[in-house]
């Protein structure tokens, strides 16, 4: 088989990454996490059925799954509501009700949602778990392609730490793929780890292997301190108000640490020949539209995207797929049919596809 010449590429890791390991994916959370006909499970349920009204859909009547980043979001924008009525002397809460005497403020779900989250997402991997990971695949092809002058970038939308359980457990002598490894995520080493996004202009050294890790979504580790500092605690402990997350249903970041890492995003898309996007539908409005907008401005660019089935019509990957013919792949056998991350045959295509696309 034809292996590729070296390429700068990149990888996005979406919550089919991390299936694997049982995490549950963004639709599935609501079914691993809140008990059915509890209080959260009932309130959740009640303003899903409000946004399908809204978006005049009926996604909610397959609940508990849907899509638990728009339930997020939505709680967001009303405790965000229930802070300005305060400050102008207005009402004092936005209460989220079943309609038959159950009822919560906003800012209280979201922080009951927070902890579930944390709870959720916290597991610490056995070893063996992360030595069969098909991770292990994927990196040893990326550090065969991609030179150790140029730096590897890894983005998740993903709360979970898996990646970084990964990355510790090959630092630590139990991969042969990595030499050296050093991991780059925009916090200091230091215990706690404190933001500092000018890390992320960190240059490669020959002979060291550097990863430049952005969690766009946040990371159940992160945190506040008392003086409004973000850190990286490195521990998955659930808080009331300071766990660190960016729900994927809304516009442009504006705040750190997401607003470096989605820019970091930004400058990849556009200089890059190729992005590699694993268990992502593209789900995220402004991920979706900074992928549109860099197919259009660099013309090199090109998409993989690994699924373990093909996008359904009309969804965002469709229509990506038909805006920019030959540029945005599905990963397929030779049958057609999609080959998904841990398939036996995921390597072998990926670099078939890869030479493919470096091929005159």
């Amino acid at each position: 088989m034809q292996r590729p010449s070296t390429v700068r590429a990149a990888v996005l890791l979406g919550a089919g990454a991390s299936y694997f390991a049982n995490f549950p994916t963004v639709e599935s959370f609501f079914k691993h996490a809140l008990p059915r006909g509890g209080i959260l499970d009932e309130l959740c349920s009640q303003l899903a059925r409000r946004i399908s009204i809204y978006e005049r859909t009926q996604e909610n009547l397959k609940w508990p799954l849907f899509n638990a980043e728009k339930v997020f979001a939505w709680l967001e924008v009303l405790d965000e509501a229930q802070r300005i009525q305060s400050v102008d002397g207005g009402a004092q809460s936005v209460n989220i009700s079943n309609g038959r005497g159950l009822e919560k403020r906003a800012d209280e779900l979201m922080s009951e949602l927070k902890r579930e989250i944390v709870r959720v997402y916290a597991t610490q991997l056995k070893p063996e778990t992360l030595t069969d990971a098909p991770h292990n695949g994927l990196f040893k092809l990326l550090d065969t392609l991609i030179p150790d002058t140029e730096p590897l970038h890894v983005f998740t939308t993903n709360y979970d730490r898996l990646v970084e359980q990964l990355f510790e457990h090959w630092r630590n002598g139990n991969s042969q793929m990595f030499k050296q490894i050093r991991i780059c995520t925009g916090f200091s080493p230091d215990q706690p780890g404190y933001w500092q996004p000018k890390l992320l202009e960190e240059k490669p050294i020959p002979g060291v292997r550097l990863v430049k890790l952005a969690k766009l979504h946040g990371s159940i580790t992160w945190k506040r301190d008392p003086v409004w500092q973000i850190v990286d605690t490195r521990w998955a402990v659930p808080t009331e108000h300071d766990v660190l997350l960016y729900f994927g249903y809304k516009s442009i970041p504006e705040q750190e640490p997401f607003l470096a890492l989605h820019n970091l995003l930004k400058s990849t898309l556009l200089q890059y020949d190729c992005i590699i996007t694993i268990g992502f539908r593209f789900g995220d409005p402004y991920i979706y539209e900074l992928f549109d907008l860099a197919l259009q401005a660099n013309p090199r660019l090109q998409v993989i995207y690994c699924l373990n089935r093909a996008p359904e019509p009309n969804s965002p990957l469709s229509r990506m797929t038909a805006q920019f013919p030959g540029r945005v792949h599905l990963l397929a056998g030779a049958t057609g049919d999609p080959v998904p991350f841990g398939h036996r045959d995921f390597e072998e295509s990926l670099t078939r596809l890869l030479a493919q696309m470096r091929s005159p």
